[in-house]
């Protein structure tokens, strides 16, 4: 599905919760409306203005509480949209095929110390093992990941599991993709 009609699915879902939310908010304030005209009927005018002036705190107040509920609601969508970008970020690495791996696997060891044991998923060890140097071993245990490796040696541990790396990227890109996606400085 295109980034463009996921936005446009948020959107609309976004738009049906304020709309629905602005109906119970105009109900709110008919029934609130009523409710103080029957009182206010029968007091002094002094009291009607009281009344008037609570009516409009307490429409200021539900406004207020709708506006955050709004808010709030956009505010988890897109969140919810940008862990999904990532989520496909990390699948695409996942999907990379032998020779992509080979590559990304080759500049991340140039990083590791010479010696050292390397913890990687089953479907990578045998590409590992093909590149990896002299000193550098491959663990027979396996790790439990989307793809990468985690080296350890001896006094080290670096963590290129793809969802480490996706998690380090995320950090430090989630606001500008935040910026990309929803266009706002």
């Amino acid at each position: 599905m295109p980034l463009y009609d996921i936005i446009k699915t948020i959107e609309e879902s976004a738009n049906a919760k304020i709309s629905e939310i602005n109906k119970e908010f105009d109900e709110k304030i008919n029934s609130l409306i009523e409710e103080y005209n029957g009182k206010i009927s029968k007091k002094e005018s002094e009291f009607l203005n009281s009344a008037k002036n609570e009516i409009k705190t307490q429409v200021k107040k539900e406004k207020f509480l709708l506006n955050t509920q709004e808010a709030k609601i956009i505010l988890e969508k897109r969140w919810s949209l940008i862990d999904k970008v990532y989520g496909k970020v990390l699948d695409k690495l996942a999907a990379m095929d032998s020779e992509e791996k080979e590559k990304f696997f080759h500049g991340l060891l140039k990083n590791c110390p010479a010696k050292g044991n390397i913890i990687a998923p089953q479907n990578d060890k045998k590409i590992l093992e093909k590149i990896k140097g002299d000193g550098q071993t491959i663990a027979e245990t396996n790790r439990s990941s989307k793809g990468g490796f985690i080296f350890e040696g001896e006094k080290a541990r670096i963590d290129n599991s793809f969802e480490n790396i996706i998690a380090s990227i995320q950090e430090e890109t989630e606001v500008e993709v935040g910026k990309i996606l929803f266009g706002q400085n």
